[in-house]
């Protein structure tokens, strides 16, 4: 899994910010059930503050699609607190134009 803490995604920056140029590539957001469960709650200020469509997509079990600078911002460790909150606490799913998530690196 791509997380911002891993050294091999610090090392491919570069190559996965190119990678992310394609097209054909779709980044989708699978919230844990934590987060389900914290974004539920409202409980966590990390969490409050979501439009509510946004509370809906997150509980409604279905991937959101997120954007690709969301997804680069946050590896690079730019990414505001609550966002990268959120993103690390689900998972990520690049659907499209890569065979496997190993290309991405």
């Amino acid at each position: 899994m791509l997380t911002p803490g891993d050294s091999r995604v610090k090392e491919n920056l570069p190559k996965i910010k190119k990678r992310l140029e394609d097209v054909n590539i779709k980044i989708y957001f699978l919230p844990s059930q934590k987060l389900k469960k914290e974004i539920s709650l409202n409980n966590n200020p990390l969490v409050q503050g979501i439009p509510k469509s946004f509370v809906e997509m997150l509980l409604s079990g279905r991937g959101i699609l997120i954007q690709k600078r969301m997804l680069y911002d946050w590896l690079a460790g730019d990414l505001d607190k609550k966002n990268s909150y959120i993103l690390s606490n689900g998972e990520i799913n690049v659907v499209g134009g890569l065979k496997n998530i190993r290309e991405f690196l």
